[in-house]
C-alpha cells in the first residue's frame, strides 16, 4: 500500500495556550480549575490535557505484548459430589470459557483429580486454584501434576496459577513447581480495595517482600497480582496501567528483569444492592476498563440468586465476548496510548505510589 500524505497538513496547528484562552472565553469568566475532579483521596486532575504538556507514561506497557489478549475466566466451587463441578465446568469450556478458577476446600487426591477433569484437556485452557488453607496445597497440586501427565495435549506444558487466603510465598511449592509445573504461577498478591493510590501501594508493597528475597527472581517469576476493580471507568484504566509501570520500577531497582512482567487478573463482582440487570451494565463498562488496562484475565461473577443464575452466567460470559468479536479491545496492544487524560493520570498514580515506598 502506498504511504498516503498527511491529511492533517493543511490545518495549523493549535497549541495548548491557544485552546486555552478559548476555554477562557467560553466559560465566561469561570475558572477551569472549577471544573476538575479528585480521583482517590487527594489526586486532583484538570479536565483540560493537551499534547503540549502531556506525557506519556514510561513502562513496559507494550513490551513482549504482541496484541491486547486476555483469558475469559469463570469461578467454580467444588461440590461433594466432584462429577458435579466436573460438568458445570465442562458446559463453561463448551460455552467460551477459557480460564478455570477452583476453590479448593479439602484435599484432593488423584482419583479425586481424575474426576474433577474428567474429558477436559487442561494444556488448551489455564486452570487456577484458590485453596482456602494451607494444609494440603502441595499434596494436592501433586495429584493435579499426576493426572497432566495422562491428558494430550498439543499446547507447551499446562498454564495457571496457584492463590491463598493467607497469600504468603510457598518456597516449597515454588521450588516444586519449577520442575512439576513451570509453567505455573505459584504466588499471587491479592487485594480488594478500590481506593486506587491505597491499593496500589499495598499490591506493590507486598510484591516487594518477595523481590528483595535470595530468591527474588524466581518469586516474582510466580507473581500474580489478583485486583478488584469498581466503576470510575477512567481510573481504573489508568490503575491497572500504573500497576505494570510501578511493578516494572520494583524489578529494575531490586535487580531484576523488568520486563519480567506479572499476570494480572482482575475481578468483576455484582452490587448487592442493584438490580441484576443494571449489574450487567456496571459490568460492562468494568470488563472495558480492565480489558483497555491490560488485564490478563477476567473474572465477571454473575448474579447467582434464583432460577435466574444459568442466565446471568450466560450473559457475564459472553459480555466479554462481544467485546473481543465486535468492539475488537483484544486487537491493539495498548488502548489507551494517546489518551492524554488517562496517561495523566496513569502518571499521577505511578507517581503517587512510588512516594510512599
Amino acid at each position: 500500500m502506498n504511504n498516503q500524505p498527511n491529511l492533517f497538513d493543511e490545518f495549523t496547528p493549535t497549541g495548548e495556550q491557544e485552546w486555552l484562552e478559548k476555554v477562557v472565553v467560553d466559560l465566561k469568566g469561570k475558572s477551569i480549575e472549577a471544573l476538575g475532579r479528585t480521583v482517590g483521596e487527594d489526586i486532583a486532575i484538570s479536565p483540560f490535557h493537551h499534547a503540549d504538556s502531556a506525557t506519556a507514561p514510561t513502562g513496559p506497557l507494550n513490551a513482549n505484548r504482541a496484541n491486547n489478549q486476555w483469558e475469559i475466566a469463570e469461578n467454580f466451587t467444588l461440590n461433594q459430589d466432584l462429577s458435579i463441578t466436573n460438568k458445570a465446568i465442562l458446559h463453561a469450556l463448551e460455552n467460551g470459557t477459557e480460564a478455570i478458577q477452583i476453590r479448593i476446600d479439602r484435599l484432593l487426591s488423584q482419583a479425586d483429580m481424575k474426576t474433577l477433569f474428567q474429558d477436559i484437556e487442561p494444556g488448551y485452557i489455564s486452570t487456577h486454584f484458590h485453596f482456602l488453607d494451607n494444609d494440603h496445597i502441595l499434596d494436592t497440586m501433586t495429584a493435579f501434576a499426576e493426572i497432566t501427565k495422562e491428558k494430550k495435549t498439543v499446547k507447551p506444558g499446562f498454564r495457571g496459577s496457584v492463590s491463598t487466603e493467607e497469600q504468603e510465598i510457598n518456597d516449597a511449592l515454588i521450588t516444586w513447581g519449577k520442575t512439576a509445573l513451570p509453567n505455573f504461577k505459584m504466588w499471587t498478591v491479592i487485594n480488594e480495595k478500590t481506593e486506587p493510590v491505597q491499593s496500589l501501594l499495598e499490591l506493590i508493597k507486598a510484591g516487594m517482600q518477595g523481590a528483595t528475597k535470595a530468591a527474588g527472581n524466581t518469586i516474582t517469576s510466580n507473581l500474580v497480582f489478583h485486583v478488584t476493580i469498581e466503576t470510575d471507568y477512567f481510573t481504573e484504566i489508568a490503575r491497572l496501567r500504573a500497576l505494570r509501570i510501578l511493578w516494572a520500577n520494583v524489578l529494575k531497582s531490586t535487580g531484576h528483569d523488568p520486563l519480567l512482567l506479572p499476570q494480572i487478573a482482575v475481578v468483576i463482582k455484582p452490587d448487592p444492592t442493584t438490580d441484576p440487570n443494571q449489574n450487567l451494565i456496571r459490568a460492562t463498562t468494568m470488563a472495558m476498563s480492565a480489558a483497555i488496562g491490560g488485564a490478563d484475565r477476567i473474572t465477571i461473577i454473575p448474579e447467582t440468586s434464583g432460577d435466574t443464575s444459568v442466565r446471568y452466567t450466560r450473559m457475564a460470559r459472553n459480555l466479554q465476548h462481544i467485546l473481543r468479536m465486535e468492539s475488537f479491545l483484544d486487537r491493539v496492544v495498548d488502548p489507551a496510548a494517546g489518551s492524554y487524560y488517562v496517561e495523566t493520570l496513569t502518571n499521577r498514580f505511578s507517581e503517587a505510589v512510588w512516594d510512599q515506598l
